[in-house]
């Protein structure tokens, strides 16, 4: 699916190196870089104490 995203003049000239540095596209770039830095971040709401309160509430356990 096409996105479009604005990028400062800094990000864009590091990207632009990373993409010569690497013989990668920077779409590439891009798409790699958001899907480790999502996952990252899904992985990380996922340990949190809160997730592990909430499921075991719905499964009829009471935390303590």
């Amino acid at each position: 699916m096409p996105s479009s995203t604005r990028l400062d003049k800094e990000t864009e000239a590091l990207l632009k190196k990373a993409a010569e540095c690497s013989g990668e596209t920077k779409s590439h770039l891009v798409r790699e870089s958001i899907r480790e830095y999502c996952a990252r971040i899904v992985a990380t709401k996922q340990r949190t104490p809160w997730r592990y309160t909430s499921l075991s509430n719905r499964s009829g356990e009471r935390s303590r």
